[in-house]
């Protein structure tokens, strides 16, 4: 990808093919969500989450073929969406910026997002922009970010801005403070 068509990629994009630009600017991540059947919201995946990455926190020779293998495909074919990071980090720093503290910005990592599928039944929601532990909410998560086709935890993060051209759009950015990097 050329410098200029770099250059050309919106502070929020509005479509797939602006975030396929980035294809090989950067790794894809997954972030996951859910139904919660609960709430009747979609929210963020973490209780899935966690446990896959005890997986990868154990032995592989615990690793039981049948029963391990059936729970890895079933949490790495969950909902999710593919997040690449933005190309102007520094301006989207500075946009968002009185939404976030000094130390947040300190490890502040932006994102384009697009949803990857759309398996919920409530597909039309999002997980960012939930009342229970969406962006803004009094505790936000920390969530798993997982490499795409590995699935090895990359980073953990939490959701601290996101926008979107229209609500509950399939692409747009997300603002992640980083925690963590296993």
């Amino acid at each position: 990808m050329s410098a200029e068509s770099e250059s050309h990629l919106p502070l929020v994009p509005t479509n797939k093919k602006q975030f396929d630009t980035l294809e090989k600017k950067t790794k894809t991540l997954l972030l996951y969500y859910t139904l919660d059947e609960t709430n009747n919201t979609i929210r963020f995946d973490q209780s899935n989450d966690s446990r896959l990455l005890q997986m990868f926190e154990r032995s592989p020779f615990s690793f039981k073929n049948s029963v391990d293998l059936a729970l890895y495909e079933s949490l790495v074919s969950r909902p999710h969406y593919e997040l690449r990071a933005h190309t102007a980090q520094s301006t989207l720093r500075e946009m968002f910026s009185a939404d976030l503290s000094s130390d947040a910005l300190g490890n502040f990592v932006a994102f384009v997002f697009s949803r990857a599928t759309q398996t919920t039944p409530k597909r039309r929601e999002s997980p960012f922009n939930n009342n229970v532990d969406g962006v803004g909410t009094p505790s936000p998560p920390e969530l798993v970010l997982f490499e795409k086709y590995s699935h090895v935890p990359h980073i953990i993060a939490q959701p601290a801005v996101f926008q979107e051209q229209s609500r509950n759009a399939t692409v747009g950015v997300v603002g992640m403070v980083v925690k963590e990097m296993p």
